[in-house]
């Protein structure tokens, strides 16, 4: 693998004086023998994976010049020389001071970390590196390194995100006590600045510090005028410290907020348990000072405890915004976990912007018993994405110990499920709380990284170089790999999500899995995923009348639903004697809604099926979901004759969207039946074609990712590649518009498809799997029987 001699270059100069003679080019010899000859790798990331951890592994190759040389040729494969030279000055550096903090956490060398932790700023990748290049550092070394970062932080003008940065820093790594000097001169610094503000009270409710002068400022400041983000922080700040005259600024905004009706009404439940907690604080306390006295005692649960977590979207809203599918699977996965006996209790925990859905949700909502879903109030305006994890990382992990504390939950168990910074937040929370962590693995984003070989061949035989967007978005996948990685180091349990034949993927990007002599590594099993079938209409139905006649009430008219003026595209009433092609997701790019309606739309497919999308917030759609709208509005303009085949559906809830896909399944068309498209670019599992299948609909799913675990093409479903508009339109012809299939070769199709749901993906049985898998990593239950339900 050739170096890159640009970027080496570039290495070189920017690395800081003092690491400039660590660095030791003529030492430097990658050893490709370092894998072993069994191991059958594609070229490219997956390899080079293995290499690195082969290198990691190695006596003596923990030094900095060798992590370097691994960041180096990294960069070399994924990143072509023209890619680097359009490089603006901020990329470059960015790029560059990544690679130094990835080449320092892989080493053992500890000046390489200190100089680099004293060194570079804050910057919107080198953020998550530089909280986990503290983290590798001791304590004597971390307090050393904060107090030189906060020392020139305040003699010079550095940006507000170097000091943001490094107070959160100084929260997760409490040291020595904060001087009354040096605490007044960071009060003046941040006081123009809420999220500085916020960064200053979450750092001295974790270091000692004079209280006298943080309670005169707090009783200066008008609770009123502050926002709901600073009222927070405030009081969590004096549930911490809790002496009697914090009690009392805190009582004294309990009232103010009961008597306000605005849109942050939801706060006086959270100060109503910051009150509790300082009352429970005082009383287990000698004298009213942080750390001093006993701690509550938390109440024992007589089982286990299990807490799994959503990131993205509301769990209450699949289909809108980003909430997908994983919304309908922990709900329905969480009240089948709490039927097995050893489970005492599951939590679901979501994250809670601060917009009017704030003022309607409580901070808990029973979702069935001994199923809860917590609110984690992590303020954002965003909506939730991997650049607001990396900036929010400690805010998350902040808020999810405050809530956690605050209504007494101590799980036995965390779950994560995304390889993000949200994610590590939980994993390192499940670690500092010595809690048992489990995560959900997929192959993405390393499957997704491309290198400069697999990139695209212009005509004249050269291949294209990356664009400037697709340089952040390399580094943003780049640190989904990092997270992943470190996520892993906090975990006992790992889980691939399909059956046994989609393991390999995971252990080609994932070589620290594979069990060596002489590692311990965590606990690994593939289990899929899974949906709720006990309400089907088949089931509802039995021979009594009475029953029948209250199924058909709940059975929606699926047509009246298509041509109901509830959208701005439906269906005519002179074409429902025509098949449907339904689609059902949130909208975003990766879903595919476009291209399937570009496909359909263009093709001899408009003319024998209508086609029907369900997903999204026309109303109030975020970027994402109104750059599709308008993408679809541009298209159906240009296509006016496609009007009246084409009906787009606000999302709707999962048992109603269940009913309408099993009354189309009831009600089939004459030759072909209605069908289930999904045009995603891959679906790990694909959980709404389940549930298309469950209901008896015949389904096509992309190639890639985890539905072809299930569906045999022509057999129970179809499989076709979506990566593009004119393959999933030459791959939808094949297969709809086919002369030779029979309606009864379909009904075949369409029942073998059910029957496979019915058999593997039911989500009790699911649900036995993963509590057997919960009681092997936690160690403290007998497993009782073959499934353990009641």
């Amino acid at each position: 693998m050739k170096i890159n001699q640009t970027l080496l270059h570039w290495y070189q100069e920017a690395l800081p004086i003092d690491l400039k003679a660590i660095f030791q080019l003529e030492e430097w010899q990658l050893e490709p023998e370092l894998i072993q000859g069994g191991t059958t790798l594609p070229d490219g990331f997956s390899r080079l994976r293995h290499q690195c951890w082969k290198l990691r592994q190695h006596p003596g190759r923990k030094n900095f010049a060798d992590t370097s040389l691994w960041e180096i040729q990294e960069k070399s494969v994924l990143m072509s020389g023209e890619t680097l030279d359009r490089l603006n000055p901020v990329q470059r550096e960015e790029l560059l001071e990544c690679m130094m903090l990835s080449a320092a956490i892989d080493s053992a060398d500890h000046e390489a970390m200190v100089i680099l932790a004293e060194t570079l700023t804050s910057r919107e990748f080198t953020r998550p590196l530089m909280r986990q290049l503290f983290r590798k550092l001791d304590s004597f070394h971390c307090q050393k390194c904060l107090r030189r970062r906060l020392s020139v932080i305040l003699e010079t003008r550095v940006s507000d995100d170097a000091l943001r940065l490094t107070l959160e820093l100084w929260a997760e790594h409490p040291g020595e006590r904060m001087t009354a000097s040096f605490q007044h001169r960071l009060m003046e610094r941040c006081y123009p600045s809420e999220k500085l503000l916020r960064a200053l009270l979450q750092c001295a409710g974790n270091n000692r510090h004079d209280e006298c002068l943080m309670a005169d400022w707090l009783q200066e400041t008008s609770f009123s005028d502050c926002s709901p983000r600073l009222q927070q922080a405030m009081m969590d700040y004096c549930a911490k410290i809790a002496t009697p005259r914090i009690l009392g600024l805190l009582v004294e905004w309990e009232n103010e907020l009961r008597e306000r009706r605005l849109v942050e009404d939801w706060i006086p439940e959270y100060a109503c348990l910051c009150l509790t907690e300082c009352r429970q604080r005082l009383a287990h306390s000698s004298d009213g000072a942080l750390g001093s006295g006993k701690e509550p005692v938390k109440q024992e649960v007589d089982g286990m405890v299990l807490a799994q977590f959503m990131f993205y979207g509301d769990l209450m809203l699949p289909g809108k915004a980003n909430s997908g599918g994983i919304a309908t699977l922990l709900r329905t996965l969480g009240d089948a976990l709490v039927g097995y006996q050893p489970v005492a209790h599951a939590y679901t925990f979501m994250m809670m912007p601060c917009d009017e859905r704030a003022a309607a949700s409580p901070l808990t909502t029973s979702l069935a018993p001994h199923h809860t879903l917590v609110r984690v109030p992590v303020f954002y305006d965003e909506v939730c994405s991997p650049e607001l994890f990396r900036e929010k990382e400690y805010d998350i992990h902040h808020s999810l110990e405050r809530m956690m504390d605050l209504l007494a939950i101590d799980p036995d168990i965390y779950h994560m499920r995304y390889s993000d910074n949200a994610s590590l937040a939980a994993a390192l929370l499940a670690q500092k709380r010595d809690r048992k962590a489990v995560f959900t693995l997929t192959p993405d984003p390393h499957r997704t990284i491309r290198t400069v070989e697999e990139r695209p061949v212009s005509q004249h035989g050269r291949r294209f170089p990356m664009q400037t967007d697709e340089t952040d978005h390399l580094l943003s996948q780049l640190n989904k790999v990092r997270a992943a990685d470190d996520i892993i180091n906090c975990c006992q349990g790992i889980l691939g999500i399909g059956s046994a034949e989609m393991a390999p993927p995971l252990l080609a990007y994932f070589p620290q899995l594979e069990a060596t002599k002489g590692q311990e590594t965590p606990l690994f099993q593939m289990i899929p995923e899974g949906i709720q079938l006990s309400f089907s209409i088949d089931e509802r139905m039995s021979d009594t009348g009475h029953e029948k006649e209250q199924a058909a009430v709940d059975q929606p008219d699926f047509r009246q639903r298509f041509t109901e003026p509830t959208g701005k595209y439906r269906l005519s009433p002179e074409r429902l004697h025509l098949p449907v092609i339904l689609t059902v997701g949130r909208l975003d790019p990766v879903k595919g809604q476009v291209r399937l309606l570009e496909a359909w739309g263009d093709s001899p497919l408009a003319e024998n099926f209508n086609l029907v999308f369900i997903g999204g917030d026309h109303v109030r759609p975020d970027g994402k979901e109104k750059a599709i709208l308008e993408k679809i509005d541009a298209l159906m303009e240009k296509n006016a004759s496609l009007c009246g085949g084409f009906c787009h559906l606000e999302r709707m809830d999962n048992d109603a969207l269940r009913r309408l896909q099993e009354s189309m399944a009831a009600e089939p068309p004459a030759e072909r039946p209605h069908l289930y498209v999904s045009p995603s670019l891959k679906e790990e599992f694909g959980l709404s074609i389940i549930e298309a299948m469950a209901a008896g609909l015949v389904v096509i799913g992309p190639k890639t990712g985890g539905v072809g675990s299930y569906v045999t093409s022509g057999e129970n479903g179809f499989l076709v590649d979506t990566r593009d508009t004119a393959c999933l339109q030459k791959g939808l012809i094949t297969i709809l518009l086919d002369p030779g299939r029979t309606t009864e070769e379909w009904q075949a199709i369409a029942a073998r498809g059910k029957e496979t749901v019915y058999e593997r993906f039911d989500i009790r049985v699911i649900a036995g799997a993963f509590v057997r898998f919960y009681q092997q990593i936690v160690n403290r239950f007998e497993p009782r029987g073959e499934t353990g339900h009641d």
